[in-house]
Protein backbone atom coordinates (compact mmCIF):
# COMPACT_ATOMS: atom_id res chain seq x y z
CA UNK A 1 0.00 0.00 0.00
CA UNK A 2 2.83 2.39 0.85
CA UNK A 3 4.50 1.68 -2.50
CA UNK A 4 1.26 2.42 -4.34
CA UNK A 5 0.93 5.70 -2.47
CA UNK A 6 4.56 6.59 -3.20
CA UNK A 7 4.08 5.72 -6.86
CA UNK A 8 1.01 7.95 -7.05
CA UNK A 9 2.89 10.77 -5.34
CA UNK A 10 5.73 10.27 -7.80
CA UNK A 11 3.37 10.57 -10.74
CA UNK A 12 1.83 13.74 -9.31
CA UNK A 13 5.22 15.30 -8.74
CA UNK A 14 6.40 14.31 -12.22
CA UNK A 15 3.50 16.26 -13.64
CA UNK A 16 4.54 19.31 -11.64
CA UNK A 17 8.15 19.16 -12.84
CA UNK A 18 9.72 17.88 -9.62
CA UNK A 19 10.21 14.26 -10.65
CA UNK A 20 13.97 14.34 -10.15
CA UNK A 21 13.59 15.41 -6.51
CA UNK A 22 10.99 12.71 -5.91
CA UNK A 23 13.10 10.04 -7.60
CA UNK A 24 16.02 11.00 -5.39
CA UNK A 25 13.74 10.85 -2.35
CA UNK A 26 12.53 7.38 -3.37
CA UNK A 27 16.12 6.18 -3.70
CA UNK A 28 17.06 7.65 -0.31
CA UNK A 29 13.96 6.12 1.30
CA UNK A 30 14.92 2.65 0.07
CA UNK A 31 12.47 2.26 -2.83
CA UNK A 32 14.84 1.70 -5.75
CA UNK A 33 12.35 -0.40 -7.73
CA UNK A 34 9.79 2.41 -7.76
CA UNK A 35 12.48 4.94 -8.69
CA UNK A 36 13.75 2.65 -11.46
CA UNK A 37 10.26 2.25 -12.88
CA UNK A 38 9.76 6.02 -12.97
CA UNK A 39 13.14 6.66 -14.57
CA UNK A 40 12.66 3.94 -17.18
CA UNK A 41 9.23 5.35 -18.04
CA UNK A 42 10.78 8.79 -18.43
CA UNK A 43 13.43 7.38 -20.74
CA UNK A 44 10.76 5.55 -22.71
CA UNK A 45 9.21 8.92 -23.47
CA UNK A 46 12.59 10.45 -24.40
CA UNK A 47 15.54 8.06 -24.73
CA UNK A 48 17.86 11.00 -25.40
CA UNK A 49 17.37 12.73 -22.04
CA UNK A 50 20.86 12.92 -20.50
CA UNK A 51 19.58 13.83 -17.03
CA UNK A 52 17.21 10.85 -17.01
CA UNK A 53 20.10 8.63 -18.13
CA UNK A 54 22.24 10.02 -15.33
CA UNK A 55 19.53 9.46 -12.74
CA UNK A 56 18.86 5.94 -13.97
CA UNK A 57 22.60 5.28 -13.70
CA UNK A 58 22.49 6.42 -10.08
CA UNK A 59 19.61 4.05 -9.36
CA UNK A 60 21.40 1.19 -11.13
CA UNK A 61 24.63 1.84 -9.22
CA UNK A 62 22.75 1.80 -5.92
CA UNK A 63 21.30 -1.54 -6.97
CA UNK A 64 24.83 -2.91 -7.52
CA UNK A 65 24.48 -2.80 -11.31
CA UNK A 66 27.66 -0.77 -11.68
CA UNK A 67 28.49 -1.83 -15.23
CA UNK A 68 25.00 -0.95 -16.44
CA UNK A 69 25.33 2.36 -14.59
CA UNK A 70 28.60 3.13 -16.34
CA UNK A 71 27.07 2.37 -19.72
CA UNK A 72 24.20 4.76 -18.97
CA UNK A 73 26.63 7.45 -17.84
CA UNK A 74 28.65 6.99 -21.02
CA UNK A 75 25.47 7.55 -23.07
CA UNK A 76 24.55 10.59 -20.99
CA UNK A 77 28.04 12.05 -21.42
CA UNK A 78 27.84 11.64 -25.20
CA UNK A 79 24.53 13.51 -25.20
CA UNK A 80 25.66 16.26 -22.81
CA UNK A 81 29.46 16.35 -22.76
CA UNK A 82 29.58 19.69 -20.90
CA UNK A 83 27.14 18.73 -18.11
CA UNK A 84 29.24 18.93 -14.91
CA UNK A 85 27.19 16.50 -12.78
CA UNK A 86 27.17 13.82 -15.47
CA UNK A 87 30.91 14.22 -16.01
CA UNK A 88 31.59 14.02 -12.28
CA UNK A 89 29.38 10.97 -11.81
CA UNK A 90 31.03 9.23 -14.73
CA UNK A 91 34.53 10.00 -13.46
CA UNK A 92 33.69 8.84 -9.93
CA UNK A 93 32.23 5.56 -11.11
CA UNK A 94 35.09 4.91 -13.53
CA UNK A 95 37.62 5.57 -10.76
CA UNK A 96 35.74 3.28 -8.38
CA UNK A 97 35.60 0.51 -10.98
CA UNK A 98 39.31 0.83 -11.78
CA UNK A 99 40.17 0.51 -8.09
CA UNK A 100 37.86 -2.49 -7.86
CA UNK A 101 39.58 -4.18 -10.79
CA UNK A 102 43.03 -3.40 -9.37
CA UNK A 103 42.08 -4.88 -6.00
CA UNK A 104 40.57 -7.95 -7.62
CA UNK A 105 43.78 -8.44 -9.62
CA UNK A 106 45.89 -7.99 -6.50
CA UNK A 107 43.88 -10.66 -4.70
CA UNK A 108 43.92 -13.08 -7.62
CA UNK A 109 40.25 -12.71 -8.47
CA UNK A 110 39.04 -12.15 -11.99
CA UNK A 111 35.46 -11.59 -10.74
CA UNK A 112 35.50 -7.86 -11.60
CA UNK A 113 36.93 -8.40 -15.06
CA UNK A 114 34.43 -11.13 -15.85
CA UNK A 115 31.59 -8.64 -15.39
CA UNK A 116 30.20 -9.55 -11.99
CA UNK A 117 27.52 -7.13 -10.91
CA UNK A 118 28.31 -7.08 -7.18
CA UNK A 119 31.48 -5.53 -5.82
CA UNK A 120 33.79 -7.79 -3.83
CA UNK A 121 33.20 -7.71 -0.07
CA UNK A 122 36.56 -6.09 0.61
CA UNK A 123 35.60 -2.90 -1.22
CA UNK A 124 33.30 -0.14 -0.02
CA UNK A 125 29.92 0.54 -1.60
CA UNK A 126 29.92 2.50 -4.86
CA UNK A 127 30.29 6.23 -4.34
CA UNK A 128 27.14 8.32 -4.26
CA UNK A 129 26.63 9.70 -7.74
CA UNK A 130 23.83 12.21 -7.68
CA UNK A 131 24.23 15.32 -5.59
CA UNK A 132 20.97 17.28 -5.70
Amino acid sequence: MIRVMLALALLALAASGRADDQTTALLEAGYPDTALAELEARLGANPYDPVALNNLAVARARGDEVFAALELLDRAARLAPEHPVIAENRNRLRTWLMRRIERADAHGSDDAVAGASRPPALLPEPPPLWVP
